[in-house]
């Protein structure tokens, strides 16, 4: 999904704003997304994501020094293989 798609699915959401600039910087070539763009991305709050690490739960991410990084390839696919019935 390209990044103008992402902007899309995320219109009013607060982090929208940080991720349309960031977009725009880094139209033209794969980037990795920072915990927040996952977090707006999968319309959850930062904390969850970091529980989810902590349970070794959720899409997979790196540790670039002292900063997690997401592939959003990666992201995407881990969503698609959430099965489609409601908990």
């Amino acid at each position: 999904m390209p990044s103008s798609s992402i902007i899309h699915i995320l219109k009013g959401h607060k982090m929208s704003n940080e991720i349309t600039r960031i977009s725009k910087v880094s139209q033209g070539f794969d980037r990795l997304w920072s915990i927040n763009e996952v977090a707006a991305y999968l319309g959850i709050p930062v904390g969850t994501l970091y529980q989810w690490r902590t349970r070794n739960y959720g899409p997979p991410g790196r540790r670039i020094g002292r900063y997690v990084r997401y592939v959003p390839e990666q992201v995407r696919d881990w969503v698609e293989s959430l099965g489609t019935e409601v908990a």
